[in-house]
């Protein structure tokens, strides 16, 4: 008996399956085979070509399976990084080595410094580093714990750490949890909306401790690349001008070495104090009832309104006093709103583009705003699947120092062909930490109006969503996956106790932490409690069980969730 008889059927089926696909799409050579100018039937040679073929894809699958123990390295979308320092099971050691690390602190700018990096035993050389964030008020502590932004690409843009351009260190001074910002991306990821990884690191420079730090993804090329490919489109982080935002800050009394995402929109000074201002709870004097969307322009402003668009902070706009309130405005251009076709006229968004831009790109980009602003349809201009996505962790997690709260800001936008999204960053106030005190006002925040009364219409990344029912029910579908999400096996006790349990050895090492190892896992706790009462809350919003407007609690606070046994401080 011929050896073919005894063939495997698989084997036999891939054959005349390769040998029908070759007949369709090559039939001048469907039938032979031309070696050495002689013509050799299919049939007789089929089971050797058929054989080699078989061979190659098997090793090619061998190869492609384990390229990164062959040192391969991936190209692409995907790069090396993800997997390595990103790697959430255990926390990463980074040792920091350079010459003038004391200089550094001293000045506490954001001046780049040489330095040298070993990151999990594998040494970086020729790299940067500098202080980030709000260093003022680290210094005012007399601690060394800053965050930090490490510059692989700083001084050489062909070095990365495994296609990692930038990694940022938040020291979680805001953050007793250390859980925030990591639980939103983590969240955010899970919804379908392209998220910063983030994991931990203890940092040392030069062999001495500094702390315990979140690692986060820089949003930028890298980032790009890692989640659109390499055709990716354009990034902006849309944030005032330094000039414009310390001329604001110092017309209010505040530090100007805090960050533009920290400003204070509205304060209340005595009369006799001077310039002394006192911010509060934005919402404590409010009542609920005019936070209704689109309601009419009545009681205390969230943020003060202007009949021109402005593109910039005006000295006599900066602050608006009537009896004791003041408040900041920010500019249009922040709050994506079209102003009009003029570039200039955006010098927040063009200004902190991530890549260099051209006039078609500003022209695409203004055009996007437009319809945004006027249209009722903005699908042409919006990749409404995942900004829907985006708000409906963004809104369930409750941060007002936001695009949605008073700052306007800690957000990227991101366009490609005309297709606008948002990007999430920095949630270390979320959980209704921003400002507020009372818990149970934040764990029942209205998911239908989660605008401060004066923002509406003046936040239209958002607002197109509740003007068509069929956003406004993919929208709601969105937060019910958010909740599932962390249902079940995946339970948010079981997650957050899983890290807690990691941290807990690098807590008790860190010399340098804000916050005690006691009010650490009292924050944790919180979380957990507020995560799950936010659920709570939330169902019953998407049931109809608990009113979903600020109207609506309003008139019914008899249905609100009780959440007066935490205490929201404990996460700060």
């Amino acid at each position: 008996m011929c050896w073919r008889d005894h063939r495997p059927v698989w084997y036999r089926q891939y054959c005349k399956e390769y040998v029908r696909k070759w007949r369709r799409y090559a039939p001048p050579f469907s039938y032979f085979i031309a070696i050495n100018g002689e013509r050799m039937s299919t049939s007789k040679y089929l089971d050797k070509i058929c054989i080699i073929i078989t061979t190659l894809a098997v090793l090619l699958t061998v190869v492609f399976m384990n390229g990164k123990r062959l040192g391969i390295e991936s190209v692409g979308g995907a790069n090396g990084y993800e997997d390595r320092l990103f790697d959430t099971s255990y926390v990463h050691e980074i040792n920091v080595v350079m010459n003038n690390f004391d200089d550094m602190c001293g000045k506490a700018d954001k001046t780049w410094y040489d330095c040298d990096a070993v990151i999990d035993g594998e040494k970086f050389s020729n790299i940067s580093i500098r202080i980030k964030g709000n260093a003022g008020e680290v210094q005012s502590l007399g601690s060394v714990k800053y965050s930090f932004r490490i510059g692989f690409d700083h001084r050489n843009s062909m070095e990365s750490y495994h296609g990692l351009n930038k990694l940022d260190l938040n020291n979680s001074a805001g953050d007793r949890t250390f859980m925030k910002d990591f639980l939103v991306y983590e969240a955010m990821a899970g919804a379908g909306v392209p998220s910063p990884l983030c994991s931990y690191a203890f940092l040392t420079v030069n062999g001495k401790d500094i702390g315990l730090y979140q690692a986060v993804e820089c949003i930028d090329d890298s980032f790009l690349m890692r989640n659109f490919g390499k055709n990716y489109g354009n990034l902006y982080k849309p944030e005032c001008e330094e000039t414009a935002y310390e001329k604001t800050i110092q017309s209010v009394g505040r530090d100007p070495q805090v960050d533009s995402g920290d400003i204070d929109i509205v304060g209340r000074s005595d009369e006799n104090s001077g310039r002394d201002v006192t911010f509060d709870d934005p919402m404590e004097h409010i009542d609920p009832s005019v936070f209704v969307h689109g309601a009419p322009d009545v009681g205390p402003p969230a943020e003060s309104s202007a009949s021109d668009n402005t593109s910039a902070e005006k000295p006599d706009d900066a602050e608006k006093e009537s009896g004791s309130t003041i408040a900041i405005v920010k500019p249009d251009d922040i709050k994506l709103i079209y102003i009009d076709d003029d570039p200039e006229s955006y010098p927040n968004i063009f200004g902190n583009a991530a890549q260099n831009v051209n006039g078609r790109d500003r022209a695409e980009l203004i055009k996007s705003l437009k319809t945004l602003s006027t249209e009722k349809d903005v699908s042409p201009a919006v990749d409404t699947e995942e900004v829907i996505a985006y708000f409906a962790v963004h809104n369930f997690v409750v941060s007002w120092n936001s695009y949605t709260g008073e700052t306007a800001d800690n957000y990227c936008l991101y366009e490609k062909n005309g297709h606008l999204s948002m990007l999430p960053w920095d949630y270390s106030s979320a959980f209704g930490t921003y400002r507020s005190e009372d818990a149970s006002r934040m764990v029942n925040y209205p998911i239908d109006t989660p605008l401060l009364r004066g923002l509406s219409g003046k936040r239209p990344m958002f607002d197109w969503i509740m003007k068509d029912q069929r956003y406004v029910t993919a929208y709601h579908a969105a937060m019910r996956e958010l909740i599932d999400l962390y249902s079940g096996e995946n339970d948010i006790s079981f997650r957050l106790k899983q890290i807690e349990t990691m941290l807990i050895p690098y807590i008790e090492r860190d010399q340098n932490k804000f916050a005690s190892e006691t009010a650490f896992h009292k924050g944790v706790d919180t979380l957990i409690s507020f995560w799950k009462l936010r659920s709570e809350s939330v169902t019953g919003q998407l049931d109809g069980q608990i009113p979903s407007t600020f109207e609506g609690q309003a008139e019914k606070p008899e249905l609100l969730v009780d959440a007066s046994l935490i205490e929201l401080i404990d996460m700060k």
